[in-house]
């Protein structure tokens, strides 16, 4: 059983370093983002079409609504920008 948690601990490990990657890529690009209503945070949030999760600031905005969003920062699963 430890050798199946350490083996685990690793590979999320791994799954993060090139999730993170992958979103900082984003950084600096306008993404077209399904609204999805409002984050805990108190930003609006939604999915890009690759299935990032994005929050971001600006006017209110309805879920089901398809918006622009700037990708100013990113963690290792999710986008955070503005509405443009």
């Amino acid at each position: 059983k430890e050798e199946k948690s350490r083996w685990f601990a690793e590979l999320l490990s791994v799954q993060e370093e090139m999730s993170a990657e992958y979103t900082r890529g984003m950084i600096g690009k306008v993404h077209r983002v399904l609204c999805e209503g409002r984050a805990k945070s108190g930003r609006m949030t939604g999915r890009t079409d690759t299935n990032i999760l994005t929050e971001f600031e600006g006017r209110e905005t309805a879920p089901g609504e398809f918006v622009n969003v700037l990708a100013e920062s990113a963690g290792s699963w999710t986008l955070i920008g503005i509405r443009v």
